[in-house]
C-alpha cells in the first residue's frame, strides 16, 4: 500500500486504522501478514523496517477492542506458499482492476495489463471469479 506524497509511517497508521474499523463493522479479526525479507535482514531500507517495527499506533487501540490480534509479522514469500497464494491473488486482482477500471490507474500500468501474458492471465482470473458464490470485494487505498 502507498499514497502518493504521503509519510510512509502515516499510510501505515492509516491502514491500521482502516483495517480496525473493517473488522469492527465485519465482527472479525485480522492478523497481518507483510510479505518481504524479515526485519533487518538482506536489502532493504531501515526506514521500511522502522515503520513495521513501530506499534504505536496498534498499541494505541484499546486492547479490550482491539481486532487486529498480533504486530505484522514478517515472511519472505519464497519460504511460504500461504505468503505465494496471497500475492498470486494480489497480482490478479490489481491486474483485474487496471482491465475494468482504467481510468483509475496510470497510463503505465494500464500498458503493462495490456502484455499477451497479462491479458491472459486477466481473463483467467476473471472466469475465476465467476466461481464465487459471493463476488469478493477488494479495496482499494489511495
Amino acid at each position: 500500500m502507498g499514497r502518493k506524497g504521503v509519510d510512509p509511517a502515516a499510510t501505515y497508521a492509516h491502514l491500521l486504522i482502516e483495517l480496525q474499523e473493517w473488522a469492527e463493522a465485519e465482527d472479525t479479526y485480522i492478523f497481518l501478514m507483510y510479505d518481504g525479507k524479515e526485519l533487518g535482514r538482506g536489502e532493504g531500507s531501515e526506514a521500511q523496517d522502522a515503520i513495521l517495527r513501530n506499534h504505536a499506533v496498534l498499541r494505541e487501540l484499546p486492547i479490550q477492542n482491539r481486532r487486529i490480534i498480533e504486530d505484522v509479522v514478517t515472511k519472505d514469500s519464497r519460504y511460504s506458499q500461504f505468503v505465494q497464494a496471497a500475492d498470486l491473488l494480489a497480482y490478479g486482482t490489481f491486474y483485474y482492476d487496471v482491465w475494468k477500471n482504467p481510468d483509475r490507474w496510470s497510463k503505465q500500468s494500464q500498458e503493462a495489463q495490456a502484455g499477451r501474458y497479462r491479458v491472459e492471465m486477466t481473463c483467467t482470473y476473471a472466469d475465476l471469479l465467476t466461481r464465487f458464490e459471493d463476488m469478493p470485494t477488494f479495496r482499494w487505498f489511495d
